[in-house]
């Protein structure tokens, strides 16, 4: 069995020492891309719900106004409907007075 010289085993030493600083400092580094990656992902997600959010809001006036404006057309068609009516009503009246005075004249006679 061959035995390694002090410096040989120095140099492996030095070598596997070298080798954990790099494995630490790169699970260090993996760390701190996978925090900012998540902080990012985050940050983007939050922008894309603040943009949804926005344009639900925009699309939501949009049939707010529309359900307005059919309201409204709805209620000016309603006003029509019942001014037309009422005028009917009101010469339907006249006729309706006269033909029940004339009938109780007729029974009166």
């Amino acid at each position: 069995m061959e035995f390694l010289s002090k410096e040989a085993i120095s140099k492996i030493r030095e070598a596997e020492d070298r080798a954990l600083r790099i494995i630490e400092a790169a699970e260090v580094e993996a760390r701190e891309r996978i925090s900012r990656a998540e902080r990012e992902g985050e940050e983007l997600a939050a922008l894309k719900i603040r943009a949804a959010s926005e344009d639900i809001k925009a699309r939501l006036a949009k049939v707010n106004d529309g359900a307005a404006a059919l309201v409204e057309s709805g209620r000016a068609e309603a006003r029509t409907d019942i001014a037309n009516f009422a005028a009917d009503s009101r010469a339907n009246m006249r006729e309706a007075v006269k033909i029940i005075t004339w009938g109780i004249a007729d029974l009166c006679r």
